[in-house]
């Protein structure tokens, strides 16, 4: 992964401009000791390709959590600036799964008051990932979706689902490694 990481971020520093974007940051250079370190060695190779100010590039990495991103790397000069959004309150969130469940129909088990009450520390991109699961899950027990109505249960499977897929790059994590 840090070898193919390492050959596209050569590739593409090889063009007159570029804007190179990273997804979810952390996954590559998590904070030593977290449970998403890795052995890569992509964070200083990366500041090693970029230190020396060339301005033909401009790096913009993301991610929903950056205290599990290693703090070297924010010290390193790779990135300049830190925007951190906030992280809405209790009327934002309500507001969010509103706009997110638009004219879905909601059992009537499913309060989004208590809702964005349990969505407290979650950026709406968050918010919105655990309707659109709970409607995936909602749709498999209908036939029509047009008659799809999300649950209670499917809420709650979302969250879990939430759950499952934040985990998912410790699998990578815990395979053995070759001697």
């Amino acid at each position: 992964m840090e070898k193919n990481m390492i050959e596209a971020f050569d590739a593409v520093m090889a063009q007159p401009r570029c804007i190179i974007s990273i997804g979810e940051v952390k996954r590559y250079m998590a904070r030593p000791g977290s449970a998403l370190h890795n052995d890569f060695h992509a964070k200083a190779r990366l500041w090693e390709r970029t230190k020396g100010g060339d301005s033909n590039y401009f790096v913009i990495a993301t991610t929903t959590n950056i205290d599990e991103v290693d703090p070297d790397i924010l010290e390193y000069g790779l990135f300049e600036r830190n925007l951190k959004p906030e992280i809405p309150n209790y009327d934002a969130r309500r507001e969010v799964l509103t706009t997110v469940t638009g004219e879905t129909v909601l059992g009537d088990d499913v309060n989004l008051d208590e809702v964005a009450r349990l969505t407290h520390g979650f950026v709406p991109a968050k918010i919105a990932f655990i309707v659109k699961k709970a409607k995936q899950l909602a749709i498999k027990n209908f036939s029509d979706e047009d008659d799809v109505k999300i649950h209670g249960a499917e809420i709650k499977a979302a969250f879990l689902a939430r759950d499952v897929e934040a985990l998912e790059p410790l699998r990578y994590n815990m395979r053995p490694k070759a001697p």
